[in-house]
């Protein structure tokens, strides 16, 4: 839902990482305007709080935003057990 479009000062957002135009944070199913109140990331798209639990109970698990969670649950733990191994 992001535009390639240059983002000036004054109409600049930045949210989670990215800058874009205040009219350009919309949901990525419903399209409706959205603000820090109302919003939820889910992997690489922004939705409404409606559509994001929707996706949850259609699914049971919001797994479904977090693709490469036993990437990052790898991770951790290989983190934990070098910290081990330098504390003996």
């Amino acid at each position: 839902m992001l535009c390639d479009h240059s983002v000036y000062a004054m109409e600049r957002l930045e949210v989670a990482g990215r800058v874009l135009h205040k009219n350009c944070f919309k949901c990525c199913k419903c399209s409706t305007k959205l603000s820090m109140n109302t919003f939820s990331i889910g992997g690489d798209d922004m939705y409404c709080t409606t559509h994001y639990k929707q996706a949850f109970t259609e699914k049971g698990t919001y797994d479904v935003f977090t693709p490469n969670k036993g990437k990052w649950t790898r991770k951790i733990e290989a983190t934990n057990s070098e910290s081990s191994k330098s504390q003996e």
